[in-house]
Order: structure tokens, then sequence, then C-alpha cells
């Protein structure tokens, strides 16, 4: 359910009774698992009217941008210093594979593979748990990467931004590898604002 919360979609998502029906379940799991998404401000819920995607709040996903990013510079300078020479080639064939999947436009398949570089940064610093707590205060940026995964170029950026990274890692320059992570970091901080006017709406401001 979590996962047709994408923001381009405005038409009331679920029915109680279709949920019901198609998982072969009673509705209290259901209604718990909309309460649940209504709590993270996933869905807005309007009795007699239906469920519908919210909107990104755009106060709640500077808070988020900035919490990662200072979690994401940890733990690359700690990678910079501890990743093993498997880790590092493990990063490198994710690049790849991002590279692949940005020139056959594979939006969904990239952004498994983006969080996967992330994820595998995380590992070798030596910290994986850094890893989940990211997840929990990323909803409202995997919703603003997946919404700006189709622009033009925006793939290729992200292609190129890891390869900067994982470049710095690899020459073991301390700080140098906080530094060039800080920058995509930050790009996506204000990217929001460029958004294209078909989007505007989808963010309160």
């Amino acid at each position: 359910m979590r996962s047709s919360t994408s923001p381009c979609r405005r038409e009331p998502l679920w029915r109680k009774k279709e949920i019901t029906e198609k998982y072969g379940i009673s509705r209290t799991p259901v209604r718990e698992a909309i309460l649940r998404l209504a709590e993270e401000h996933l869905v807005d819920v309007f009795p007699k009217s239906g469920t519908f995607v919210a909107r990104i709040p755009v106060a709640e996903l500077r808070e988020a941008i900035v919490a990662r990013k200072a979690l994401e510079e940890v733990c690359v300078r700690e990678a910079t210093s501890r990743a093993t020479k498997s880790q590092l080639m493990e990063l490198r064939a994710i690049i790849q594979r991002e590279q692949e999947l940005a020139d056959s436009g594979d939006e969904q398949a990239f952004h498994a593979a983006d969080n996967a570089f992330h994820a595998g940064i995380a590992s070798a610093s030596g910290y994986p748990g850094i890893w989940q707590m990211i997840e929990k205060i990323r909803l409202q940026v995997e919703r603003y990467r997946r919404l700006t995964l189709p622009q033009k170029g925006r793939m290729q950026l992200i292609v190129s931004e890891h390869t900067a990274v994982l470049d710095a890692m690899e020459k073991r320059r301390r700080g140098t590898g906080s530094r060039e992570h800080e920058q995509p970091s930050q790009q996506t901080a204000d990217r929001y604002r460029h958004l294209p006017g078909s989007l505007a709406g989808l963010f309160p401001l």
C-alpha cells in the first residue's frame, strides 16, 4: 500500500471492501494500515469521500533531507577509511548497474539500485544501523526522489554524483569523500523549488 502513495495520484486510492476482497483479510488490519499511512503523512483520509495520496509537506521534506545528509556524511567519512577492496568493488558494480538502468530508462530498478548504493556505503562504514535510521526518516524524501527521476538527465546526474563519491573514497582522501557527498544532498534540498509547473501542485507551499 505504501508503494501506491505517489504524489502524482490524487484520485481515491482504495476502498476498504476492495482491499479485503483482494487480499482475503478482514477490515481491521486494512483500517490499521491506512491509519499508519496517515500518521506517516502519506495519505489523507476523508470520511465518506475516500483515502487520497497526501501532498509532500515541504517543511518535513527539508528536515528529512538535513537529517539524512548528516547521517550519510558520517557513513562516507568512515567508509573512506574502513571500506575493503571488495566493498569498493561492489559499490563500483552498483554504479555500473545504475548507468545501465539510466540508459534503459528503468526508473523503478534504478531507484532500487540507488538505495543499494547508499546502503552499501553504510555497510562499508561499519555502521549499517545508520541506514536503518535513514530508512525511518526518508519516507517523504523517497516520494520526492521518485517524483524527480523521470526528469531529463536526473538519473544520469545521480550516476555522476555516486561516481564522484566513490572516486574520492577509493583515493582514501579523508574528508574529500564527505565533501563530495555533501553537494548532491544540498542539490536535493533545493531542487523541489525548480520542479516543472505540472508538479508544483504536489507541494503544499
